[in-house]
């Protein structure tokens, strides 16, 4: 079972998202229906939700909404929904005394905007992380994150202690939870897809390098987030273009390594470098 750590910071506008959410419009029909609505039919239980601190109504109903919200897109675009989780929202005092007791010293680096690790909570910590982190969807990121989890994680993860020799592929990790969310962003009036898109590319651009096979192929090791975050959404918006949105949770269920790339996929790893390095030079040509 996952976690996740929401702190206060960052929870402003949440009611106001909520009251949005109420009046979308629901695919392939003409009435009006809410997420509210919308996440009933898909007939699962709500996610477990644990609110450490003070939080009215309307907090605890908007945060709720969100996680519903992410469940209903990624059912229809993925076709999964899971809800045996739990999500414990605290608030910041609360988060960090909790933290503080239980790594000591190290409470400084447990602040750090998010962490995944094996056998351990996911934890995000919205009002400590760079603007545009989660895509402004922070539950639907790391819902994602559980997604991927429940369907198999990478082959890496599951191999602790164990010598790396796969190809690079943390950016399918970080970079599907990047797509994921900025499609809720996208459904629910946020940053619309298409800008983060534009916005990717023109930076991709300015780095003028192909996306690389190896760690060892990032020149700067400080652009490595931009590779596996942002020029990662790229790999899996196009990918998914390729092979259907399916594919991707496919990817982590049979086994999240390379051979498993190609069976979700439909195309080796060499396959992939060698089209998506043409895709960069019609989206993304290197910055003169």
């Amino acid at each position: 079972m996952g976690s996740m750590v929401l702190s206060r910071a960052g929870f402003a506008g949440l009611a106001l998202l909520a009251a949005a959410l109420a009046f979308a419009v629901a695919c392939g029909s003409g009435e009006p229906k809410s997420w509210g609505e919308r996440w009933a039919e898909l007939g699962v239980p709500e996610a477990e939700f644990g609110f450490l601190g003070d939080f009215t109504d309307e907090e605890q109903a908007s945060i709720r909404l969100e996680l519903k919200t992410a469940q209903v897109v990624f059912a229809e675009r993925f076709g999964v929904v899971v809800s045996d989780f739990t999500v414990y929202v605290m608030t910041n005092d609360i988060y960090e005394e909790r933290m503080a007791a239980v790594l000591h010293e190290q409470a400084d680096f447990a602040l750090a905007c998010g962490l995944v690790a094996p056998d351990q909570p996911v934890i995000i910590v919205p009002g400590d992380c760079p603007e545009g982190r989660s895509q402004g969807a922070f539950l639907a990121h790391e819902y994602f994150r559980i997604l991927q989890q429940d369907a198999g994680g990478l082959a890496w993860r599951q191999q602790v202690g164990t010598v790396r020799s796969m190809a690079w592929l943390d950016w399918i990790e970080a970079g599907s939870a990047a797509y994921a969310s900025a499609l809720v962003s996208d459904a629910t009036g946020g940053i619309p897809l298409n800008d983060r898109r534009e916005e990717t590319q023109l930076r991709w651009a300015e780095l003028a390098q192909p996306f690389p096979r190896n760690r060892g192929d990032i020149a700067d090791p400080a652009h490595a987030p931009v590779f596996t975050h942002h020029v990662g959404l790229l790999a899996t918006e196009w990918l998914a273009e390729q092979a259907g949105p399916e594919a991707i949770l496919k990817f982590f269920q049979f086994g999240g390594h390379a051979a498993a790339f190609e069976a979700a996929f439909g195309m080796t790893l060499d396959e992939f470098h060698d089209a998506f390095e043409q895709h960069r030079l019609e989206v993304a040509p290197p910055a003169q």
